[in-house]
């Protein structure tokens, strides 16, 4: 099993307390003995600092727009997930130090797999990463970078819109407590 820390799960509860029953079958998944037929995917909300633009995913097979998902392989076993999907981020979409915002995750999601041979559940776990560099390698044309209104306003980016009020929602609370302090 990778190495997804019980904290960051109660971390996330604290935040998202709205989310428990996502919580709980999550922590339900992970006290299995038996491998079951489930899956864990991870997922990077990328954000490009100077535009406050993300980088999204355009997932051919679904025919919709996702963060970068993390293919994750069983012999990461012991490490941590928000590294697998870092070294994803540099390896698959050629960006350099993307940083974590936070090392919990910023959503997590049950999904079910519908159009595999055998359909099965997945948790998709979903971390926040700043960059820099927005250049992306030119041969990469199922990613794109996409301002923030956009998601928020157009149709075809409905399926990251709650992520992306999520994240307009943290980054107005951050901004009110830091301009109290």
């Amino acid at each position: 099993m990778h190495q997804i820390d019980i904290t960051q799960l109660h971390t996330y509860l604290q935040l998202f307390p709205e989310e428990s029953a996502t919580i709980n079958a999550f922590e339900h998944f992970l006290q299995q003995s038996q491998p079951i037929k489930q899956s864990i995917k991870g997922s990077a909300w990328i954000i490009n600092a100077e535009d406050s633009s993300v980088l999204l995913h355009f997932d051919q097979r679904n025919n919709t727009w996702t963060p970068h998902i993390c293919s994750i392989e069983s012999n990461n076993t012991q490490q941590p997930l928000i590294d697998i999907i870092k070294t994803s981020i540099i390896a698959c979409v050629n960006l350099s130090s993307p940083q974590p915002i936070t090392h919990h995750p910023f959503h997590i999601q049950i999904g079910l797999d519908k159009q595999a041979e055998k359909p099965f559940y997945y948790f998709n776990i979903c971390y926040q990463f700043l960059v820099e560099n927005r250049a992306l390698d030119a041969e990469i044309d199922t990613h794109m970078w996409v301002p923030l209104v956009d998601i928020l306003t157009t149709k075809k980016y409905a399926t990251v819109k709650p992520l992306a009020k999520k994240w307009q929602l943290m980054h107005y609370s951050n901004a009110m407590v830091t301009d109290k302090i």
